[in-house]
């Protein structure tokens, strides 16, 4: 568990969920699993990355219904 800060909007406890093993991706998440977010270290991730990232989201129940795309 570790602290996150998306200033000035969001601050708060996350949860690393998925991290690939290179650091270019990682999934976390909120406690409550109310809230998750997919990071990158670059504009766009490769498919097979994304799709590990939202299993492990799933796996660990985050609803991805409402997940919002971003273009970088």
């Amino acid at each position: 568990m570790g602290f996150v800060s998306f200033l000035p909007f969001i601050t708060g406890d996350y949860w690393v969920i998925h991290l690939e093993p290179d650091y270019s991706v990682a999934a976390v998440g909120s406690p409550n699993g109310k809230t998750g977010w997919i990071l990158s270290r670059s504009k766009t991730i490769s498919q097979a990355k994304f799709d590990r990232a939202t299993a492990a989201l799933t796996a660990n129940g985050y609803d991805l219904s409402d997940l919002e795309l971003v273009a970088q």
